[in-house]
């Protein structure tokens, strides 16, 4: 549902934390200030008596700026935001009722759990499918984030990922070519996971901005510009049905190298094994200009070289 038509919905209460939020980006002279002024001109008492129409206009104007102030979010680690955008920005997501929202939380909750104690065994499985380079990947990871994690403690100050340590993580993560979940079942192996109470979860994410709720019908409300905003923050590039019509061109064996090179069970099905790609957050370019290809094969630094944006270039 579209930004302009969820504030129609609601009421002033409702909409108040994300109003503030983008007030305050305005505040700090965002890029398209100019263009912005002139949508405020026509109003004396700032963004709150704007038409709905132009509050769309607005975030569209300043989603860079939403989705920086995002990023820094994601240095309170123990908020489980990775989890929580993981959820609500999948198709069919946008509208929730709270009790099914609570269902998917559970469920994410539950099988992260799991994948995380399947992954430690792996690490200690010497015939275990994960490739020595890939074990090695992993652990230079997960030796990173531990040192940016816990080096505050040492310090007497609060376990904290500051922006330059994340800065730095997430660089290490794109060279290593781990995927999303591969990074948050990493995280989480060393901040174990609590389970946080329903309404707490939507009070934080209704506080950030990211979603809107509805206490009178219990329902959560995902803007679809939103969703394109949190996509690219979890680096998403395309619309998980645009990224399985994609994977359905490529043969069985390329699959399995991908799934192999993820962690992910190649004795699945062919369908099972497009559907976990999907889910691990495996990068759409780099999985184009890099992960289709044999290791040792030159093919793809020819692709590379020539890439400006593939994510502009990939007609879908």
């Amino acid at each position: 549902m579209k930004l302009e038509k969820i504030l129609d919905k609601l009421g002033s209460l409702e909409k108040n934390s994300f109003i503030k939020i983008i007030d305050n980006i305005i505040s700090k002279n965002p890029k398209n200030g100019k263009e912005i002024e002139k949508l405020l001109s026509s109003s004396d008492k700032g963004l709150k008596s704007v038409d709905n129409q132009n509050i769309s206009t607005i975030f569209n104007l300043t989603s860079d700026e939403f989705r920086k102030y995002i990023e820094c979010e994601f240095q309170e680690i123990t908020s489980q935001l990775d989890i929580l955008i993981d959820i609500i920005i999948r198709d069919g997501n946008c509208i929730m009722k709270q009790d099914w929202f609570s269902r998917l939380y559970d469920t994410e909750i539950k099988n992260l759990k799991n994948k995380i104690k399947a992954l430690n065994a792996d690490f200690e499985n010497d015939k275990s499918e994960l490739s020595d380079k890939r074990k090695r990947d992993y652990k230079i990871y997960k030796a990173c984030l531990h040192t940016a994690y816990y080096n505050d403690v040492e310090n007497n100050r609060d376990s904290k990922v500051s922006s330059d340590e994340l800065s730095i993580i997430l660089t290490l993560s794109k060279q290593l070519g781990l995927s999303q979940e591969e990074i948050k079942l990493i995280n989480y192996s060393i901040l174990p996971i609590k389970k946080i109470e329903i309404q707490e979860v939507i009070k934080g994410l209704k506080n950030i901005g990211v979603i809107f709720y509805s206490s009178k019908e219990n329902t959560i409300y995902v803007a679809d510009e939103m969703v394109r905003v949190l996509r690219k923050i979890r680096q998403k590039e395309v619309a998980e049905k645009f990224y399985r019509r994609t994977l359905k061109l490529l043969r069985e064996p390329i699959i399995n190298q991908i799934a192999k090179d993820h962690n992910i069970d190649r004795k699945l099905d062919y369908s099972q094994k497009i559907e976990g790609i999907i889910k691990e957050g495996v990068s759409f370019t780099n999985l184009m200009l890099t992960g289709i290809y044999k290791t040792g094969s030159t093919l793809w630094v020819f692709r590379r070289d020539h890439a400006t944006d593939f994510g502009q270039t990939v007609p879908l």
